[in-house]
């Protein structure tokens, strides 16, 4: 027979027939005697084979078993989806995304095992698996799904930096708040360090710290401090926040929970606050407006020598007006139709008097629950009066630690309000003390700090 040898490839998956030529042509079985000796078995290629019986190719390697090669494992992959709403916000010209607690910040993609081969013994081909990585995680930001999914713990800015993912729950705007922001609505603090353009909002959960003005803007900090060069409200927006600091509020809006301090004037502004309003420095004034102060007005001049009306009430906190405004309207509008209810109770109690007999059933079901309403709505109005009481004993309280500190002038056009007591300047006053004593408005010399 014809020589045959056989070679077979370094990594096993391929098998080659090489033919000597002594002068009589290979035979089928022969070559398949060979390659059984030599352990191959698997991915012969019996066509190939045949071949070599008819056209014999001598002295070269043909190629008769192969194998299944492995293969390879995909790497595994982080996806980060606050990138893509980022693209997407570049897009139309916004500079960055919020996320919220609980929203999905990063998604692993494990890698994958790789599919096992054979080769020509038949033996399995080990497969090389896909490289892994893991999520690596930075502040307010947690893993869960045992590694998988990572996710923000609180709100704020999503950022990646070096493969690590977080979130800062500080938000820095370097410029104005304008189209090119739109709105800001924050669960964290924000730091702008230009303006807040007109019709613009900003909100945030933490202080709102505005190194320009507020223009014509709303700025909100829910449980923060608002602090700004300055308000330009023109008679539109508010900023409203735990506490106001300011350079000069200038026909604005204000509401605060506790303090409004501004270091210059407050001229033709509507202010609410808790605590004080504190004007400070030599030429502080308020002059025109109107505020209701829960407990202090320290300023220099209150009023101007023009005579600007100006009105200053204090001694309440606005969210007590307020509340006690509300049950009062509520009271009133329940009492009006308690009376509607016994009206209606009491023609049906003259219906059955007069008839002598039970109601028919859909007026009797009618008048159970008319009974019943008037139940509820007696429980309210007296739980609205209980509250009413209490506001009001809470007001006389307060009204002991009442306080005007005028350290400059009071000027003509100026009313002071306390607790429904009214003064009205006639004429300038310098340095004095309004306090509220006695169910009467009293005047004292200011001599110093109070």
């Amino acid at each position: 027979m014809a020589g045959i040898q056989i070679r077979v490839s370094n990594d096993k998956l391929n098998a080659f027939v090489v033919l000597k030529d002594d002068g009589r042509p290979p035979r089928y079985e022969e070559i398949l005697r060979m390659l059984k000796s030599f352990g191959i078995k698997y991915g012969i290629d019996d066509r190939k084979i045949k071949e070599l019986e008819t056209l014999p190719r001598y002295e070269t390697p043909i190629l008769v078993a192969m194998g299944v090669p492995p293969e390879k494992g995909v790497d595994a992959r982080i996806e980060y989806p606050f990138l893509e709403k980022l693209e997407g916000a570049q897009k139309q010209k916004k500079k960055f995304v919020i996320v919220k607690e609980g929203d999905v910040l990063a998604i692993k993609h494990p890698a994958t095992p790789g599919k096992e081969g054979i080769n020509v013994y038949g033996e399995p081909v080990p497969p090389q698996p896909g490289k892994d990585m893991n999520i690596r995680v930075g502040k307010n930001v947690k893993l869960v799904q045992d590694g998988l999914v990572a996710v923000a713990i609180r709100g704020g800015i999503p950022r990646l930096i070096e493969d690590t993912v977080l979130v800062d729950e500080k938000l820095y705007i370097d410029g104005d708040v304008d189209y090119s922001t739109g709105n800001i609505d924050f669960p964290g603090s924000v730091e702008i360090t230009g303006t807040v353009k007109p019709g613009f909002v900003v909100k945030a959960k933490e202080d709102i710290i505005i190194k320009n003005v507020i223009d014509a803007a709303t700025v909100i900090s829910f449980e923060g401090t608002v602090e700004t060069k300055g308000v330009k409200g023109r008679e539109k927006g508010l900023v409203k926040g735990k506490m106001i600091k300011a350079s000069f509020l200038e026909n604005a809006n204000v509401e605060a929970e506790q303090n409004v301090i501004v270091q210059g004037s407050i001229v033709n502004s509507v202010i609410k606050a808790g605590g004080m309003v504190i004007c400070e420095g030599e030429k502080a004034s308020i002059i025109g407006g109107y505020m209701v102060v829960g407990k202090k007005v320290v300023t220099t001049d209150l009023g101007s020598e023009m005579a600007v009306h100006t009105r200053v009430e204090v001694g309440t906190d606005p969210r007590l007006v307020e509340r006690l405004k509300t049950l009062q309207a509520q009271v009133k509008l329940d009492k009006e139709n308690l009376e509607r209810l016994n009206r209606v109770i009491s023609s049906f109690k003259a219906k059955m008097e007069r008839s002598k007999r039970e109601l028919p059933k859909e007026q009797k079901e009618a008048l159970a629950k008319a009974v019943q309403t008037l139940i509820n709505l007696r429980e309210a109005v007296e739980k609205n009066e209980e509250e009413i009481r209490k506001i009001k004993d809470r007001i006389e309280q307060e009204s002991r630690d009442a306080m005007i500190v005028i350290k400059g002038t009071a000027y003509p056009g100026v009313e002071v309000t306390m607790f429904s007591k009214k003064y009205s300047f006639n004429k300038p006053i310098s340095k004095l003390v309004i306090i509220f004593r006695n169910d009467e408005i009293v005047f004292r010399g200011y001599e110093g700090e109070s």
